[in-house]
């Protein structure tokens, strides 16, 4: 995967966590409130993955993904 397809997976977890806000007419339960805490930490960790890479720190990247 490059930068780009990452970024691309990002915008697609968002468009995810935006129709479960919005499923049930706005009502959110609490496996919801898991499922997009789920979402968000896997929005930052590709976030930080992608900052890693491009400041060539590749002993925390990879530390990243073994998690």
């Amino acid at each position: 995967m490059n930068k780009k397809s990452l970024g691309k997976k990002n915008k697609e977890l968002l468009k995810i966590a935006e129709n479960i806000m919005k499923a049930g007419n706005s009502s959110v339960q609490k496996k919801d409130f898991y499922i997009l805490s789920i979402i968000n930490r896997t929005i930052s960790l590709n976030k930080a993955f992608i900052l890693l890479v491009e400041n060539k720190n590749s002993l925390s990247a990879v530390s990243i993904l073994r998690m």
